[in-house]
């Protein structure tokens, strides 16, 4: 039986919470099996080479219609497989928030000096919630209190070049939200689940699904953003185990 190792303890004089799933019990239920090996992602310089190829038969013009149309974009990863546990209980008024992961800065540039412009990012994340709930009508719904959000970070241009970061308004949020919610984890489950959240310029959601819909996220980021994901948990006893959390960047050429 593999064992669940705590490389962070987030919040406070928290102490390390023992998960009640383990590796035989994630896959007796079958909701998060392992991942097959898939192919490489194509990257910037696929789209590029392509891009080239293409070149030599039709005119530029034609060749970004084909591209987009085909969504044949470079993606960028970031992720990080560390578990951790985010403990609402150990922190003032109950709500944690921590940084789980951080991309690197939008980019608009790529090899050959090719202009990029991002379309679409893409969330996977590995989570699951303490494993109990005291309100019956929440259990088995993704209205919980354990969820994760993403917030546009942004260098403060009026600062130094070495200028601190600052999080960016949500203009489709609550007055003040400064992140927008990427997903809630199964309420009362201690079985990993692996939730796949895509946003594009297009907001959009399934109901029932736990998932935001990223409505004015992408159009809001500009070159020099990075996205940072936090994994949230609210009210005594709630705790967001998170496995891991994989967020990829799909740039089109333009």
């Amino acid at each position: 039986m593999a064992s669940h190792s705590i490389l962070d303890v987030l919040i406070g004089d928290a102490v390390p919470l023992i998960p009640k799933t383990t590796a035989n019990s994630q896959a007796e239920a079958g909701v998060c099996p392992p991942t097959p090996t898939a192919p490489a992602a194509r990257t910037v310089e696929d789209a590029i080479s392509t891009r080239n190829i293409l070149l030599t038969r039709f005119p530029l013009e034609l060749v970004h219609i084909i591209l987009d149309h085909a969504e044949y974009w470079g993606q960028v990863n970031a992720e990080r497989t560390d578990e951790i546990a985010v403990c609402a209980s150990a922190v003032f008024r109950a709500n944690a928030s921590v940084e789980y992961l951080a991309t690197a800065p939008i980019a608009n540039r790529g090899p050959e000096d090719v202009r990029l412009k991002l379309a679409r990012v893409a969330f996977t994340i590995v989570s699951h919630d303490q494993g109990w709930c005291d309100e019956p009508g929440l259990k088995g719904t993704y209205e919980g209190y354990t969820w994760f959000a993403a917030a546009i970070i942004r260098p403060d241009a009026a600062d130094s070049p070495a200028a601190h970061e600052v999080p960016m308004p949500n203009p489709a949020g609550p007055k003040g939200s400064k992140n927008w919610e990427i997903q809630r984890n199964f309420c009362a489950s201690g079985e990993w689940r692996r939730h796949v959240v895509v946003w594009s310029e297009v907001g959009g959601t399934v109901k029932g699904t736990g998932v935001g819909t990223g409505e004015g996220f992408v159009s809001s980021l500009v070159p020099g953003d990075r996205i940072a994901v936090i994994a949230r948990a609210l009210c005594p006893g709630r705790v967001n185990w998170v496995q891991s959390v994989e967020v990829a960047l799909y740039y089109r050429l333009a």
